[in-house]
């Protein structure tokens, strides 16, 4: 049994599947390159394969792992190829990896991301960045999943960077949020929050991307592809 980690992209229209969708297409995407998974034991065995953190609808990214084990032993650039022929344009895989089995899945070891948000016509400042993260609490609303209300939250402990840049086509966040397991803060969330600091609410459509996601290593943040050595 092998374990690989696959890195991928996911752009335009792509950003629109779903996470069951997105399982439902690597699954074909493996049958056509010829790629068997592996399935677990027991009474309800299933697939062998695992999309990390999975990516909010309409977001896109540089940077998304999907991770599987398999009986073969590939061959990481050739696989990348064939996978890709497979898969709907805006998406591609961009690195295999082999890695070593292990009970955890790298979702497991998440702990942050980096995000890129543009915001159309609405210019603000580092300045107003730093002054919306002195606030004692920063607080996002969002909706309960039990009750469907919207509720307050402080966030201000899942904020690692937030970084404001304003031109006359709008303005650039970059940010690095806690994206686990256990606790993971959007980034639209956080954005409306500054807007409506800021007074600068009804803005345009906002874009988000996300640039990376990121485990610990040695006391640093590191891609996740880099958790482990290559084996």
């Amino acid at each position: 049994m092998n374990r690989y980690v696959l890195r991928f992209t996911k752009y335009g229209n792509m950003r629109f599947i779903s996470h069951l969708d997105l399982h439902r297409l690597f699954k074909r995407s493996l049958k056509k390159a010829g790629i068997p998974v592996d399935y677990s034991k027991g009474f309800n065995p299933h697939e062998m394969i695992n999309v990390v953190q999975p990516l909010s609808l309409g977001f896109e990214s540089d940077s998304e792992y999907f991770e599987m084990e398999t009986p073969l032993e590939l061959d990481a650039e050739k696989a990348a190829q064939e996978l890709n022929e497979f898969l709907p344009r805006g998406m591609s895989f961009t690195a295999i990896k082999r890695i070593p089995l292990e009970k955890k899945n790298l979702s497991a070891y998440s702990e942050y991301a980096s995000y890129r948000v543009r915001i159309p016509g609405v210019v603000l400042t580092q300045e107003q960045a730093e002054d919306f993260l002195q606030q004692p609490q920063v607080v996002i609303l969002k909706r309960d999943k039990k009750t469907k209300q919207m509720v307050e939250k402080n966030v201000k402990s899942m904020i690692r960077s937030f970084d404001a840049a304003g031109s006359e086509g709008g303005t650039v966040i970059s940010c690095v949020l806690r994206c686990a397991s256990n606790e993971s803060l959007n980034p639209l969330n956080l954005t409306e929050s500054f807007l409506r600091y800021a007074g600068a609410e009804g803005a345009g459509v906002i874009q988000v991307k996300r640039l990376e996601i990121y485990g610990m290593k040695e006391g640093a943040l590191v891609p996740l592809l880099d958790l482990y050595p290559e084996i």
